[in-house]
């Protein structure tokens, strides 16, 4: 059974949203939902769709027409009141309490609840932790680059050994 088909019977939905930049370098956000199945009663993850998002509009205002529009779009516009949390890194367009895409949401629903993605979380602690030895490659990867980039000569003579080893 197709997945908005499920959606249009459940009590409640979160959503997981997510930026990424296609080979265009156009802004885009993954939309994923969240609901316990209607049929089964098992929680359930899936994808729902790539949004763009203009360029000048990556505001918490833009994503949030964006996301209503997702769901208009595949005719799902009552799943908006349903929504019970919100799941997405912790960049303030999504977690601002002002002005973020959470605040927006709060404005019409004041019982959503944000969660900052556990996993953006663990990447940002890993980033950290481990600052002291991925510095050091990193650098000596940037001088190689700029060493090769800079001189002809030498980038002549690493594309003649890549071509000898082939």
């Amino acid at each position: 059974i197709d997945v908005r088909e499920k959606l249009k019977r459940v009590n409640f939905i979160a959503i997981l949203i997510d930026g990424t930049t296609d080979t265009a370098v156009k802004e885009q956000e993954v939309l994923y939902v969240m609901y316990v199945d209607p049929d089964t009663l098992t929680p359930n993850l899936s994808y729902f769709e790539v949004m763009e998002i203009d360029e000048f509009d990556q505001t918490a205002p833009g994503m949030l027409s964006a996301i209503k529009s997702a769901f208009s779009r595949n005719n799902l516009a009552d799943l908006w009141d349903k929504l019970v949390y919100l799941s997405a890194d912790g960049a303030s367009v999504n977690s601002g309490k002002e002005s973020g895409l959470i605040a927006q949401i709060q404005a019409e629903h004041d019982w959503v609840l944000f969660v900052w993605c556990f996993s953006h979380r663990l990447e940002l602690a890993l980033k950290d932790a481990l600052s002291d030895f991925t510095a050091p490659v990193d650098e000596s990867l940037m001088h190689l680059y700029y060493l090769y980039h800079k001189s002809s000569k030498k980038l002549r003579e690493l594309r003649s050994l890549f071509d000898e080893i082939k």
